[in-house]
């Protein structure tokens, strides 16, 4: 049997900014139970292994601009598995906050998601072993992508420029971590933009086949 988890919105979605693709319309009935029947609500049905949202619209929502109100950290996933996600997009974080973070977390994929002008990192991968971050675009974020303790994962063909920082970040004991053929360019804003950075205390980094252009300096 399914299992419900449902949340009342206190206002309506705003529909902007956001694209998701694994969005459906919710009825309002789910699984046998009426868990949402006002615009802007939400529910997750989980059978097995497998989680699925639904969102109820308005009738003049479009489905594939589903803006989400959100705080400190856009969309953080904390000490999971087996996750993935598939073409989002992540704006606006504040008090230096994250667009994605992963942490504590362990064979996620992250493709084809959008992060930009988040106060901090447009991606964050921390503590986390077997991540895969690829065809993603990270733009106008303070860092682009930032590695903190990454073991065991990817980072390939990903465009990552005009961050205000720096580009990509490989850093504090991050190990076997493989980046390759990423668009890597223009970190060329204030304090001492790198397109790509290496510091304390990592092993098993391998750069394959990058393209870097045009910051203050390339490594």
């Amino acid at each position: 049997s399914a299992s419900v988890v449902a949340r009342r919105a206190q206002a309506p979605v705003e529909l902007d900014l956001v694209y998701r693709e694994r969005v459906q319309v919710a009825e309002t009935r789910i699984a046998g139970a009426e868990v949402i029947d006002r615009d802007g609500e939400w529910a997750v049905v989980s059978e097995g292994d497998s989680h699925r949202l639904y969102v109820r619209l308005s009738e003049e929502a479009q489905l594939d601009r589903l803006g989400i109100p959100a705080a400190q950290n856009v969309l953080r996933l904390n000490a999971v598995q087996n996750v993935e996600l598939h073409g989002l997009e992540v704006i606006g974080s504040s008090t230096w906050g994250q667009g994605f973070q992963v942490s504590g977390s362990s064979d996620v994929l992250i493709d084809r998601c959008i992060a930009h002008h988040n106060v901090n990192n447009g991606f964050l991968l921390r503590d986390s072993s077997n991540v895969t971050l690829r065809r993603s675009l990270a733009t106008a974020n303070y860092n682009g992508v930032m590695t903190y303790g990454l073991t065991d994962s990817l980072i390939a063909s990903n465009d990552i420029g005009a961050n205000n920082g720096d580009g990509l970040l490989v850093t504090w004991g991050s190990q076997n971590v493989t980046v390759r053929r990423n668009y890597v360019h223009h970190q060329i804003l204030w304090g001492h933009p790198d397109n790509l950075q290496m510091y304390e205390g990592n092993e098993g980094i391998r750069f394959v086949e990058n393209f870097c252009l045009a910051a203050g300096q390339t490594m």
